[in-house]
């Protein structure tokens, strides 16, 4: 290890320099909407919890991560996740430092560089359970890779391709996406089956190892939540809910040519200059093709949602590519000028998207004003026994600041809220009965919801009128003055 730093002390310079201005980066941009659920759920496990009391939007991993965090003590303000982010990127980027530690100087800080630009841009600057996918993809991908080595020669490395399995299956149980990955793998295998001529003997052995170590994880996961009674549920939120009733939008999709348009045009670029190495027959590795299999697969992804953080896997691997079919390269003046471009690129897709953006890099946020006004108020005339129901769109970063939580099994506001609303509303209606319901905050005239695809279908509002025509009958509603502002909330007049 110490001589792997020798050798490598000016790209973990330069790695330090650039992850000490994520760290600022990911503190000024708040916590994030996707990411207090992560906490929120984290945090009631740690408390005793069961994780399927709440609907989780993403597979356990991430969840049971925050929850050995909180339970350790860390309770995640600002600066403690700006740092968990950090420490995040600084371990995704020394594991391709280490890969890639006998390439050329250039390409390694062009590695770090572009791997930075790829995490400021696709909202690596809050909690995502990709920021895990990736690490565990790329560990997975580099021992498929090993494992193959030799295969023209009819020889595999079986070990290695069980414990590939064994770290995709890690990354599935952060997020089913991962799945993609193992796409990827199978149409590289694929290629290399037929371009080889395996016999049949060989392939059954090489994709039963690989499907042992993948199975091996899920099935301790799988053995857990049968002891606990939620294997069910498990299945259910893992894989189901997320491949089949999680609905397609397009409503981040002008992210494509605005925030995303400078990753986009390199990732372009990328593919070009692949395809233009091959036209002109130079020898390309194996990883470089394997890398090239994962990144189309992973862009497939896109087609469900355009959220910047659903490219980023997709980025990293085409980062990847490029890097492993441009081993030797050299900083010259040609390549000072595409740096000078991309950097003019990052420029622009920050000033087409958001140009406030930039005040992230030369600030330092105070995040004081957030235990004023409503958060106070609950605080206050509640006890931490007491439930309360947001409905809006800042629903659990308020649950997360005043430390209460709302009647089961919804926890926000978002797709999973419209989803029960219209499949089962007598359920969804009926967490308003919860005797332990204190408040429910919400303006009835005027609410703000999370669910994307909300409103598509006109039967919605009326479901939501139907909601409130319940509140009314059990609730009362009364404005709250804290200092001089008024808040809409229904209180318990049975109570």
């Amino acid at each position: 290890m110490f001589r792997f730093i020798l050798e490598n002390k000016k790209s973990i310079f330069l790695l330090t320099a650039i992850t000490s201005i994520f760290f600022v980066f990911s503190h000024n941009s708040s916590i994030g909407y996707d990411a207090y659920e992560y906490l929120l759920i984290g945090r009631y496990l740690s408390e005793g919890g069961s994780l399927y009391d709440y609907w989780p939007s993403k597979s356990p991993g991430i969840y049971y991560f925050i929850s050995v965090l909180s339970w350790s003590g860390l309770s995640f303000n600002h600066i403690q996740v700006a740092l968990l982010l950090s420490v995040l990127f600084y371990i995704t980027a020394l594991i391709l430092l280490y890969y890639y530690r006998n390439y050329s100087a250039e390409s390694k800080y062009l590695l770090i560089c572009f791997l930075a630009f790829i995490y400021f841009f696709t909202e690596m600057n809050f909690i995502q359970p990709d920021q895990f996918v990736i690490i565990f993809s790329v560990i997975s991908s580099f021992l498929f890779s090993k494992s193959l080595d030799q295969i023209s020669d009819g020889v595999i490395n079986y070990k290695s391709l069980f414990t590939a399995g064994v770290f995709l299956s890690f990354a599935m149980l952060f997020k089913t996406t991962a799945i993609f990955v193992g796409l990827g793998f199978f149409i590289y295998a694929l290629y290399l089956a037929i371009k080889n001529c395996l016999n049949a003997k060989l392939i059954v052995n090489s994709a039963s190892a690989f499907i042992f170590g993948f199975a091996s994880v899920f099935m301790v996961a799988s053995a857990y939540f049968w002891s606990t009674g939620e294997f069910a549920d498990f299945i259910n939120w893992t894989f189901l809910y997320p491949m089949n009733a999680y609905p397609a939008h397009t409503l981040y999709l002008d992210r494509v040519y605005t925030k995303l348009l400078g990753l986009n045009l390199l990732y372009i670029a990328s593919l070009f200059i692949f395809v233009r190495k091959i036209l002109n027959s130079f020898f390309l590795s194996q990883r470089s093709w394997l890398f090239l299999c994962v990144s189309l697969s992973a862009m497939l992804i896109v087609f469900k949602t355009q959220a910047p953080h659903y490219f980023t896997l997709s980025y990293v691997f085409m980062l990847l590519m490029f890097v492993e079919s441009n081993k030797t390269l050299q900083i010259n003046r040609n390549n000072l000028m595409v740096v000078l471009i991309i950097g003019l690129l990052a420029i622009s897709s920050i000033l087409m998207y958001r140009p406030s953006a930039l005040n992230r890099l030369i600030e330092f946020k105070s995040y004081d004003y957030e235990e004023q006004g409503v958060v106070n108020l609950i605080k206050k005339n509640t006890t931490e026994k007491d439930l309360v129901l947001f409905i809006s769109s800042d629903d659990t970063k308020l649950y997360w600041l005043t430390n209460r939580m709302p009647p089961r099994p919804l926890l926000s506001t978002d797709v999973k809220h419209g989803w029960l609303m219209r499949n089962n509303f007598e359920s969804f209606s009926k967490r308003v009965d919860n005797k332990n319901l204190k408040y429910i905050l919400a303006d009835d005239e005027n609410y703000s919801l999370t669910d994307e695809v909300f409103g598509k279908d006109p039967k919605d509002f009326k479901l939501m009128d139907k909601f409130f025509e319940k509140i009314r009958s059990t609730y009362q509603m009364s404005y709250i003055d804290y200092k001089s502002n008024m808040y809409p909330a229904w209180v318990n007049i049975n109570e």
